[in-house]
């Protein structure tokens, strides 16, 4: 079932945990990487190993996810309105103007075609 309420982690997101590293056969920091909230790649800090999804997966994953929510956005867009009507109409030029590079944005990365972002 499909969480309207739920945020949305677009772009690209990166955090820090401790895992096992099989590497240095101890609990070490690691760096996650999510492409748009899409598991990418975990990387070793101490040792620098890493292990990356199948560019084609994640490809994958990401158009399955974008036919979701530009399936879902007439609804999710009418519950808005119906929230906050001022605050919606005011934010709704800009978002239709934005809303275009944004995709595209996140398309790129997911791609992997941004070289200002490894």
């Amino acid at each position: 079932m499909l969480d309207l309420a739920a945020p949305r982690i677009t772009g690209l997101l990166r955090i820090n945990a401790a895992l096992e590293c099989p590497t240095c056969s101890s609990e070490t920091l690691h760096e996650i990487r999510y492409v748009a909230g899409l598991l990418n790649q975990i990387r070793c800090v101490r040792c620098g190993q890493h292990w990356q999804m199948a560019r084609h997966a994640v490809e994958e994953a990401y158009l399955r996810q974008l036919v979701t929510r530009v399936a879902s956005k007439p609804l999710r867009l009418g519950l808005e309105a119906g929230r906050h009507p001022i605050a919606f109409a005011f934010s709704l030029p800009r978002r239709v103007v934005t809303k275009p590079w944004r995709i595209a944005s996140e398309v790129v990365t997911v791609a992997g075609l941004d070289p200002s972002r490894p």
